[in-house]
């Protein structure tokens, strides 16, 4: 409406509107430039629907502008992605490190516009001309001399440098490969060794690294690098690391056996692999049937035929020649024993010689080759074994190198219980091994239903069972020390369905549990479960919170190409799953969309239903359970703190140990100075600027640089300084984090000269980083920054050993900024200082590492301790339902005592939340970012996790300057999706502490309170926070946190030091600090909840 009548003219109308498309065009068009396309496809499909309207004539005009625009921003689009198409070609011939830009943003577009053949047609055109060049060199080239051929090699190699495109990747080698399999056959014309020789020298090793027809002068070259490290050395530098631990003169010995076995077996090595197979299972046999003191001179005989055998079958499969390295050997001895012991009948005769062994192996020193060959020996001698790796990814690759090679001997690699040998992460192996004996899910849910369960079968006869640990970190993962695997199964059926659909449809009269219980839906389901009420009722006020937050609940609809079903999907990893559940969320999501008839009923009614926990199952206490000998290869025995080594020694009984000797170097390898290459910046801007001008002396010295930061988030904060985005400019660096495709290219492009490559702290370890590039191993070879003080000694040599790896050079500096580390570990500012004005500043930093893990190590006791208490009860369970025999009287009222127990709603926790408001924390930063925006971001994350992982906790918001209000104090799923404003003025503790000593004795007694009080600055009445010792008999616990830099951090760290060991000070610099502190504050018991569904 507008003028004296209100009426608006049809001119103005039809301007205004003119010039919204106009607008919407400009928007669109500003999108396509910086490679955005969602916000363009929006507009073209808004432009679509109104052109496509049958309007009156008299207004044709305006829809006219319509069509006009729509047309205009089309034709845009089509130059737009011509002109990417003709970019990115030219970048594949002179520019390579843009060319992938280009593909991705292309890639973009057509996934945007659900076009395809845009990306296809650029890479096709670019690899036509690869594949010409090749057919016409070979035809103009009979009789290549090695120079000749080599020079050809390097520039057809450089086709795919700074490439990642698989594709692209792909056919350069496979065209390599062409011309040298073409010389090849013809005989006399090709000297690999020469041509191999060549390549390196012109820096091109990754040709011979890349290419089949090296494997054998590769392998030959490997065994000579190694080879000056004798069995002699090794046993020297044995005896030096292990001192009398070791007899040298018995390990020479059964190496003399060895060796004559290897040589006999190496003899015959056009034998068949049966006949090879069949005389190592004889020496097995006789090692089973002897006693030991006979059956131990077999064992080195048995180890020498076994490794010769694989030899001749990697020569004959892979055209490489693996031999292992004395000091591999004397690894498998000392871990076998065969060293040691004396016979004593138990399972196996030989099994009570083998004891629980843990060797150091030195980085590239072969830990996969010895775990395999361990594997080999054990289940050749009758054993189960189960590989353990913290990553899923590498023990994935682990088992497959010797996938093959066990096929021969006929053994069942898996995760049945037929299986001989099993490779897994800790999670998939408690899986495993709880469902041997039957289906833990689907037996708990037959119990409850009252059918009868298959008759699950008998437990094969007791068998040796060995575990395998791939580096002994794993004992004190995150995953591992004081958490367990909660699987879970979901009830489904009409009635089950009927009261979800009840309650979703009553969403509007805030159901709460009175009226559903009242409801004809849940009598159906009391009188379904009339011995189970308890499963009901645990499960509604989860449901309830479920239905309260679903509005902010974000989900999509995938459907099935195979069978047309639509499911409910989740983002995850980068792409749509539809295994993943969160809770009753999806539950409601599937209603949410029968209503909209997206979905079926009939498919909602086999999705939905009522989750029940079938055991809560400690894994620390799994290796002790299921597991009559511990072996296994680490890279980090010695640098475990003296709490990990008693935790090894005394609760796994690992008490016999090896350090072992480098496979490549004769001395030890000066890789860090300790004090000389810790570096300390004090603000976050100057830790910035010092990593820029590490990289860029490291590049201007023709090297190149990985550099390793605590969080993704933390390499964003570095490309976006002004440091950060001149590296970017200068060097073109890349980033590589969990979702980045075709990672092993990525790490390839890291090694080439003047490559500069990020990684969050995940990738260092595990990961093969192979510098081949001769320049940079000249010029003092790859250099490592880490950017962080890791809390764990392990993790610090693992991301040192992606450096000077085989015997090459390298260097490392740890690059630390002082409020961060001061934050960490609990120091002051001036501490710091202190310390590195002494040239002591890391072997301080390491002294207060010590400190807080064996402080840690307490901790986790305590909560393997409780973890047990449930794991008992969760055995007592299935212990009954896989016994194969039925379920007696007595025993039934044992599982459903033992079921209402694991389901209970565990220890509930009020956390009171008491976050200064004053005037300087609504000050801007250098960014224009306030500590409160900051705050306020980091606490709807902390509720977000805490709301995924489970219901029934309180949580009370509190907030305070010079007095203090109360918020809010809720169950804390409705507290999830809260949002508060601010107050104002100075700063006195006082208020805040007396309305949190209100919250606290308003809750019931049963809620353990957690207290966060966090400030940016000094307060008063900070005395008044002892009136809270009254509530230490309900286990309180006492957080403060320092929100900035160290200035004024005293008073806070005081006030946690009156709770002793239940209070604890924390100092946050910045966002992402504050996030990972009010997760670290999560108590185990909430972390340890997540429940593994299942079929």
């Amino acid at each position: 409406k507008s003028g004296r009548d209100g009426i608006t003219k049809y001119k103005d109308l039809v301007s205004t509107f003119a010039k919204k498309i106009k607008s919407s065009k400009d928007d669109a068009l500003r999108e396509l430039n910086s490679g955005k396309y969602v916000k363009i496809r929006r507009v073209l499909q808004n432009f679509k629907l109104l052109s496509q309207e049958k309007f009156e004539l008299d207004h044709q005009d305006i829809f006219t502008r319509v069509k006009q625009s729509s047309e205009a921003l089309n034709n845009e689009i089509s130059e737009h992605i011509q002109n990417l198409e003709n970019q990115a070609i030219n970048c594949l011939k002179t520019n390579k490190r843009k060319a992938d830009d280009y593909l991705n943003n292309i890639r973009s577009f057509e996934k945007e516009f659900q076009e395809s053949g845009h990306v296809d047609k650029v890479i096709k055109d670019f690899l036509d001309q690869i594949t010409k060049a090749k057919d016409t060199w070979i035809v103009s080239n009979r009789k290549p001399c090695v120079g000749t051929l080599g020079d050809f090699l390097i520039r057809l190699n450089k086709e795919k440098t700074h490439i990642t495109e698989e594709k692209i990747i792909k056919h350069v080698d496979d065209n390599i490969k062409d011309i040298l399999e073409h010389y090849k056959k013809k005989k006399k014309i090709i000297d690999l060794t020469a041509l191999d020789v060549y390549l390196c020298n012109e820096n091109a090793e990754e040709i011979c690294c890349t290419q089949p027809i090296f494997k054998k002068v590769r392998a030959e070259k490997f065994n000579k690098l190694v080879g000056r490290i004798t069995a002699d050395h090794a046993l020297e530098q044995l005896k030096e690391k292990n001192g009398d631990t070791i007899d040298t003169k018995k390990l020479k010995r059964e190496l003399e056996k060895y060796q004559d076995t290897h040589k006999e077996f190496m003899k015959n090595g056009r034998k068949s692999y049966r006949s090879f197979i069949n005389d190592i299972s004889k020496l097995a046999k006789k090692i089973n049937t002897d006693k030991w003191n006979a059956g131990k001179q077999e064992m080195a005989s048995l180890l020498g035929g076994i490794s010769a055998f694989w030899s001749i079958w990697n020569e004959r499969e892979n055209k490489i020649p693996i031999i292992l390295h004395p000091v591999q050997i004397f690894t498998l001895f000392r871990v076998l024993g065969v060293d040691t012991g004396k016979f004593s009948d138990k399972i196996l005769p030989w099994s009570s010689h083998l004891k629980n062994h843990l060797a150091e192996v030195e980085t590239g020193g072969g830990k996969s080759l010895i775990l395999g060959m361990l594997t080999t020996v054990l289940v050749l001698l009758g054993a189960k074994v189960n590989c353990a790796c913290y990553s899923a990814y590498l023990s994935k690759r682990d088992k497959n190198s010797f996938d093959k090679f066990w096929k021969q001997f006929g053994f069942k690699v898996g995760v049945t219980q037929e299986s001989d040998i099993t490779y897994s992460t800790l999670k998939d192996l408690a899986n495993i091994l709880l469902n041997e004996r039957g289906n833990i899910r689907e037996l708990s849910k037959s119990f409850v239903e009252k059918k009868k369960s298959q008759k699950q079968e008998g437990r094969e006869g007791k068998r040796l069972r060995v575990l395998l640990i791939d580096e002994v970190d794993v004992f004190f993962s995150e995953d591992f020390c004081g958490k367990t695997y909660n699987p879970a199964c979901k009830f489904k059926g009409e009635e089950e369905y009927n009261l979800l659909k009840h309650i979703w449809d009553a969403r509007g009269g805030d159901p709460n549990i009175h009226t559903i219980k009242a409801s004809k839906a849940y009598q159906k389901m009391k009188a379904k479960y009339s011995d189970f009420e308890w499963l009901l009722e645990f499960n509604l006020p989860k449901i309830i919170s479920a239905l309260k937050e679903f509005k902010s609940h974000k989900y999509s609809v995938k459907t099935n190409p195979d069978t047309g079903e639509s499911l409910i999907a989740y983002r995850e990893h980068g792409r749509e799953t539809t295994s993943r559940w969160c809770g009753y969320m999806t539950d409601f999501a599937y209603m949410e969309q029968v209503d909209l008839k997206v979905i079926s009923s009939q498919v909602a009614l086999t999705r939905v239903g009522i989750t029940m926990t079938c055991g809560h199952f400690s894994y620390a206490n799994i290796p002790n359970k299921y597991f009559d000998a511990i072996l296994g290869v680490t890279g980090t025995l010695k640098d475990m703190p003296k709490h990990e080594k008693d935790v090894v020694e005394n609760d796994y009984n690992v008490k016999s140990t090896t350090l072992t000797p480098s496979i490549y170097r004769l001395q030890g390898y000066d890789l860090f100075k300790k004090e000389a290459d810790t570096i300390l910046e004090s603000g976050r801007m100057n830790h910035w600027q010092k990593l820029a001008v590490l990289i860029g002396r490291a590049v201007a010295s023709h090297r190149c640089v990985l550099v390793f930061f605590d969080t993704n988030d933390d390499i964003c904060d570095f490309t976006q300084t002004s440091y950060g985005k001149d590296i970017e400019t200068k060097l073109q660096p890349h980033t590589v984090t969990e979702k980045t495709p075709n990672k092993d290219r990525h790490i390839q492009l890291a090694m080439k000269q003047g490559a500069v490559t990020y990684f969050p702290r995940v990738f260092g370890r595990g990961l093969d980083f192979q510098c081949l590039d001769k320049e940079v191993e000249d010029n003092g070879g790859v250099l490592v920054i880490q950017t962080f003080f890791s809390l764990s000694k392990s993790e610090e040599k693992q991301i040192q050993g992606r450096t000077a790896r085989q015997g090459k050079s390298g260097s490392y500096k740890l690059l630390l900024c002082a409020e961060v580390v001061a934050g960490k570990l609990g120091l002051t500012l001036e501490e710091l200082k202190k310390a590195a004005a002494s040239n002591t500043l890391y072997s301080t930093l390491n002294s207060v590492r010590e400190s807080l893990s064996s402080k840690q190590s307490g901790k986790r006791k305590e909560d393997i301790k409780k973890a047990s208490e449930l794991d008992k009860v969760s055995y007592e369970t299935i212990d009954i339902l896989q016994n194969g025999k039925g379920v007696s009287g007595s025993q039934s009222a044992t599982i459903g005592r033992n079921l209402k127990t694991l389901n209970s709603p565990r220890n509930a926790f009020h956390f009171v939340f008491c976050l200064d408001s004053s005037g300087s924390m609504h000050v801007d930063d250098a960014n224009g970012v306030t500590p409160w925006k900051q705050l306020m971001k980091a606490y709807n994350d902390f509720m977000q996790n805490l709301c995924a992982m489970r219901s029934g906790d309180w949580v009370t918001v509190i907030l305070f300057s010079s007095g203090a209000q109360t918020l809010f104090s809720e169950d804390s799923q409705v507290c999830r999706s809260k949002t508060f404003s601010h107050i104002y003025g100075g700063t006195d503790f006082g208020p805040a502490i007396q309305h949190a000593d209100d919250a606290i004795k308003a809750i019931p007694e049963n809620f353990t309170p957690i207290l966060l009080f966090l400030s940016d600055g000094e307060g008063d009445n900070e005395q008044a926070i002892e009136a809270l010792h009254k509530y230490d008999d309900r286990g309180l616990q006492v957080n403060t946190i320092f929100f900035g830099t160290d200035n004024g951090a005293e008073i806070l760290r005081a006030m946690a030091g009156k709770f002793g060991s239940s209070g604890q000070f924390h100092l946050s610099i910045n966002e992402v600090q504050l996030t990972q502190t009010f997760q670290s504050i999560l108590p185990v018991e909430i972390t340890s909840s997540v429940t593994e569904y299942g079929e």
